[in-house]
């Protein structure tokens, strides 16, 4: 049974290959360390609270324009409905008015934090999430590798596993 070959490029050249058991090997000590270091516990609890600033950040902003496309959508769409409203709120006691107002704005919050949130989703790192503990660990693999191949140069290290490797 023939091992997997693994070929090393940095910046799109390639730099050398090596067996797939000398590139595990690296990989798997790089995990483990990565996992016991606190530092990255705390930088990824920042990170963490940075997005969820610019998502609160976010919602605050989208709130007023998001209550303005709904009156606009519901006079357009519903006129008959907006008019009832409107005459329910005149014959409504102010209590009743600000509970409703209430009542509507946190449903607005809700669903605006749920679309931001399935925006953040499919967009990748739109709030700015980076994983602390892939990075890391990226960042060593990619250390180790040069240092086994004696690669001087810095930059973007891609590792291609396989027989036959096609880029």
């Amino acid at each position: 049974m023939q091992s997997s070959v693994c070929r090393v490029y940095v910046n799109q050249v390639e730099v050398g290959a090596l067996p797939e058991q000398d590139y595990r090997s690296p990989v798997a000590e790089a995990q483990r360390e990565v996992k016991n270091e606190r530092r990255l516990y705390l930088a990824q609890a920042f990170n963490l609270i940075g997005c969820s600033y610019r998502v609160a950040k976010l919602t605050v902003f989208l709130l007023p324009l998001q209550l303005f496309f709904s009156v606009v959508a519901g006079l357009l769409f519903a006129p008959s409905m907006m008019a009832e409203l409107l005459e329910a709120m005149r014959h409504a006691s102010a209590t009743e008015v600000i509970a409703a107002m209430r009542t509507l704005v946190q449903i607005w919050v809700i669903i605006t934090i749920f679309l931001l949130f399935t925006v953040a989703m499919f967009s990748g790192n739109w709030f700015g999430y980076i994983n602390q503990f892939t990075k890391a660990v990226g960042e060593r693999i990619s250390l180790r590798i040069r240092a086994i191949l004696e690669v001087a140069a810095d930059g973007v290290v891609e590792v291609n596993i396989g027989k036959s490797c096609r880029r």
